[in-house]
């Protein structure tokens, strides 16, 4: 299976355009092999059939980019590698990329193709060289053709998407909704479009939108289309053992091989919604047995390509997330439910699944790493500078003290109280939720985020407690005993904040469905102050009735209609208070039995009122930065033993000691997690002995870079590229993750910042390398530039 990579489709479409280009003045050859590709070029014929003499070198680009399923366009873009000698990669997802309609693929009409196909090739290669005034020219030239307005701006987004925005409907859309005014189609020019496109770009660059950079914008806005699809998907091959956590893990979904899958799965396209169910029956053992989905997971599907070679399963690259608890729904009203994969129009489920996809991910890292922490309880995240440790620490600590994607807090920022909705894609919204959490002495001492660096002159009394002078306004100075950081959080974990969280009126009702399934609840109070009926639950799970006559009651109780009533009156008191339940009930919900929705409301908000509350642990995390620029051994003293899991409160063999100067009796808490960072480069301090490394987890952050493919310009790609292979042919002793610049230095807006970043950041590290002995190179000189050393 081939690595997952997003907008892996920039650099080999880049590079395609430098190469097509030198094809303008020899445009038979171009248009011999687009011939030669078959089938491929079927729509490129003249109106008896007959091939073309000429050709754009958009509309070549329009032959990998139709709706034609993403299997037939990475091979045909293999064509395409092959043939124009591209370095780059075959794309592996095609994320952002609007496409061409199989009825209308060329940039140019058969009659017009004479004076067009010119035009075309101009605008092409004002493009490419950055010529704007001839750009602005040729684009109004254009105009004048019949079809072409809207889609020359999809063209030119193809050759350079960091610079030129598709105005396809849906980008058209969705600018719209954040905030951007697009012009109509009669005012298309040239001065117009660039004018946009300064807009979208002043927006990015002062975080005015989310997005940042324009193919995420376009990616972005097909997502959130109303147009997408959703699709039911099996866990396994031919019903065989469960694929669920591999899935999960690699981010894919196979086919089972099937014809009939197959061909649904080629009408699978990025952006749809993917939904991952198993099928079951509850109750076999009474009379009405219920059938059911259990949905584990969903996700936006981020491509369609085979993924085994020589074989016929087929399958996409899946970016999921995970539910939890697991969502029963019934199973009666699917059809063919049990089929590997079939579209989904439940508008329940839909509802259920939209919500979910509109958060995004906890990084999947973070996730990795939150599970090693809960087994070992103290972890260490190593790298090189740049690799996101600060970041990672921030978001791990966070996702340990239960703080979830999608929810809301709120922060006050220059005496205004201000909403966000949390979100670990966004560094400056995990760093705003970090802040929030972390213990402060006078704002907030109950935090549950501890923060503090090892230093070299840095020891127990600092870290644990120690006496301290204090001088009083007034009489002498005196000594007392100062809890350090590590004592402080230990004794906060040892006394939690005890939240609360209310159980929704959905889950009540989910649970008295299985409650009546089981036999647990066989009847309910009324409204006169009798008891119902025998209850029982309906294939479509609602609640019924049985008559006197011990049939069932043709009237019932959905889920639906309850919370939708349940929105107006809320509280038992409420439904307790109705003088007339039909007049009441039937006003907000329509034609009911009003005594059934009044009885199932009441015992629900009577249920919650005495259950609602589940008290939550909370978790509590000391981060220690830089954790091995001081004597750990010294520094925790004979507490380093508390830190195992075993020896924590709460665990199987748990110690505690007596401190030194206050004489408490002191453990650590099973819930206090320890996280530290430590700088892999840095050999002016001592390693951490082996004592202290058996009593941590260590994770190693690399240098990652698909982020800098995702989140930079292009150069930023060829220059990471040349710092590894000058790191990796000059490196000495060390690992090459230990030494390779992180990611985050890369990250560049243009190539102004790229420089800035290579003169003031990137460069003089190298040269510390150097220096230290670390790698084996003369030092580099500072005038060089970053062209200079790509050249090099």
């Amino acid at each position: 299976m081939a690595e997952n990579k997003l907008f892996s489709w920039i650099p080999f479409y880049q590079e395609l355009a430098e190469k097509l280009l030198e094809y303008k003045d020899k445009r038979e050859d171009l248009v011999q092999f687009v011939y030669s590709l078959g089938d491929c070029s079927n729509f490129i014929k003249k109106d008896d059939g007959s091939e073309v003499e000429d050709i754009d070198p958009f509309t070549a680009f329009a032959i990998f980019n139709r709706q034609i399923g993403d299997a037939k366009r990475v091979k045909i873009a293999k064509s395409f590698k092959d043939y124009f000698s591209v370095i780059a990669e075959v794309p592996d997802d095609f994320l952002g990329i609007p496409v061409m309609n199989n009825q209308r693929s060329t940039f140019f009409f058969r009659q017009t193709s004479s004076e067009q196909i010119p035009l075309l090739w101009d605008l092409f290669e004002a493009e490419l060289n950055d010529n704007i005034s001839k750009l602005i020219v040729t684009f109004d030239s254009l105009q004048k053709f019949q079809g072409i307005k809207w889609n020359l701006t999809i063209g030119m987004y193809w050759i350079r998407p960091y610079s030129y925005m598709p105005l396809n409907e849906l980008s058209r859309n969705y600018l719209t909704k954040i905030g951007v005014d697009v012009f109509k189609e009669t005012d298309i020019n040239g001065q117009n479009y660039l004018s946009l496109l300064d807009t979208i770009k002043k927006k990015i660059e002062n975080n005015e939108i989310e997005e940042k950079h324009i193919p995420e914008i376009s990616h972005v806005a097909f997502e959130k289309s109303e147009g997408r699809k959703y699709y039911y998907a099996g866990f396994s091959f031919g019903g065989k053992d469960s694929q669920l956590d591999r899935f999960m893990k690699d981010g894919v979904w196979e086919g089972s091989g099937n014809k009939t899958v197959n061909t649904l799965i080629q009408k699978v396209k990025i952006g749809d919604v993917l939904i991952l169910k198993s099928s079951s029956v509850r109750g076999t053992k009474t009379p009405n047995p219920i059938p059911f989905i259990k949905i584990s997971a969903v996700g936006i599907v981020q491509s369609a390509v085979k993924l085994i070679d020589n074989s016929d399963h087929y399958g996409f690259y899946v970016r999921y997330i995970k539910v939890e608890p697991k969502r029963d729904f019934d199973g009666n009203q699917f059809g063919k439910y049990r089929q590997t994969l079939h579209l989904c129009n439940d508008k329940e489920v839909i509802d259920f699944v939209n919500p979910i996809i509109e958060q995004s991910m906890i990084p999947e890292k973070v996730n990795k790493y939150g599970d090693i922490l809960r087994l070992k309880k103290n972890i260490i995240l190593q790298g090189a500078p740049g690799t996101g440790k600060t970041y990672n620490t921030a978001a791990l600590a966070l996702v340990l003290c239960g703080v979830k994607d999608g929810e809301k807090f709120s922060v006050i920022e220059e005496d205004i109280n201000k909403e966000y909705v949390m979100d670990y894609s966004k560094h400056d919204i995990v760093m705003k939720r970090y802040e929030q959490m972390r213990y402060d002495k006078k704002n907030n001492p109950d935090g549950q985020i501890g923060f503090c660096t090892f230093h070299q002159s840095m020891d127990y009394e600092d870290f644990v407690e120690g006496i301290k002078p204090v001088k009083p306004d007034e009489g002498e100075l005196y000594y007392k005993v100062e809890s350090g950081i590590f004592r402080i959080m230990c004794k906060n974990a040892s006394n939690p904040k005890q939240v609360k969280q209310e159980k929704s009126l959905d889950l009540a009702f989910d649970d008295l469905i299985q409650d009546i399934v089981d036999g647990e609840v066989k009847t309910i109070p009324l409204k006169n102050g009798g008891m119902s009926n025998l209850l029982s639950v309906s294939p479509q799970l609602t609640i019924k009735w049985e008559t006197a006559n011990h049939e069932l009651d043709v009237n019932c109780v959905s889920k639906e209609r309850l919370l939708k009533l349940c929105e107006s009156f809320d509280s038992k008191e409420d439904f307790e208070t109705m003088t007339n339940i039909n007049k009441a009930i039937r006003k907000e919900i329509g034609g009911c039995n009003a005594s059934y929705y009044w009885a199932v409301a009441h015992y629900l908000l009577e249920t919650i009122d005495i259950d609602c509350y589940d008290v939550i642990p909370q978790n509590y995390v000391l981060i220690i930065d830089e954790i091995n620029r001081g004597n750990v051994s010294k520094i925790f003293g004979e507490l380093i033993t508390l830190l195992e899991a075993d020896k924590r409160i709460g665990g199987d063999h748990p110690i505690r000691v007596t401190l030194p100067y206050s004489k408490e009796s002191f453990g650590v808490p099973s819930n206090l997690y320890i996280i530290g960072t430590m700088n892999t480069t840095d050999r002016s301090v001592g390693n951490i002995d082996y004592a202290v490394r058996r009593r941590f987890a260590f994770a190693t952050l690399k240098a990652d870079k698909e982020l800098v493919m995702q989140y930079s310009i292009p150069l930023a790609v060829e220059l990471f590229e040349a710092v590894e292979s000058f790191i990796k042919k000059h490196q000495i002793d060390m690992d090459f993750e230990d030494l390779m610049v992180g990611h985050s230095y890369f990250f560049a807006k243009d190539e102004n910042e790229l420089e800035l970043k290579w003169q003031y950041e990137i460069l003089p590290l190298l040269n510390e390398y150097v220096k230290d002995g670390i790698i084996n190179a003369k030092a580099i000189n500072s005038d060089v530039t970053v062209a200079d050393f790509l050249l090099a």
